[in-house]
């Protein structure tokens, strides 16, 4: 239910460019959708100002050293560097074998999922349909 509100928030309210502009608190924030403007304002800007209740959650989700929770400085350098590196084209095309084998890999694992609980759940209903009948006597 959380992702719908964010859904609507960042996604049905983004202009045609994915930006949403917001005010959380008394802090003026924006929502990006497009990796080129997020790559834009994490190598332009450093100086982050975060709300402590997010900044909480985020660090559980993100960890606490994930690059939009630094503050500028030599470690803020450090990893938006490391992360540069994972985003140039070079990057990304020789990547992309491996990404599509783990892809494939999750897919044939949800299929042969599906297909055992669907074969549980059509034996349970197979089971429950001949017990009722023995019980209203057809």
């Amino acid at each position: 239910k959380t992702v719908d509100h964010f859904a609507h928030m960042f996604v049905d309210h983004a202009n045609e460019a994915g930006l949403t502009a917001f005010w959380m608190f008394h802090r003026r924030c924006l929502s990006v959708l497009d990796a080129r403007h997020a790559r834009t304002i994490l190598q332009s800007v450093s100086d982050r100002h975060p709300i402590p209740i997010v900044t909480r959650h985020g660090r559980k989700t993100l960890g606490d050293e994930g690059l939009i929770f630094l503050r500028g400085g030599a470690e803020w350098k450090k990893q938006r560097s490391l992360i540069a590196k994972a985003f140039n084209v070079k990057a990304l095309v020789e990547g992309r074998p491996l990404v599509l084998g783990i892809a494939r890999n999750i897919c044939c694992s949800l299929s042969k999922l599906c297909d055992r609980e669907g074969s549980d759940v059509m034996k349970k209903n197979s089971n429950e349909v001949n017990s009722n009948k023995g019980n209203s006597g057809g």
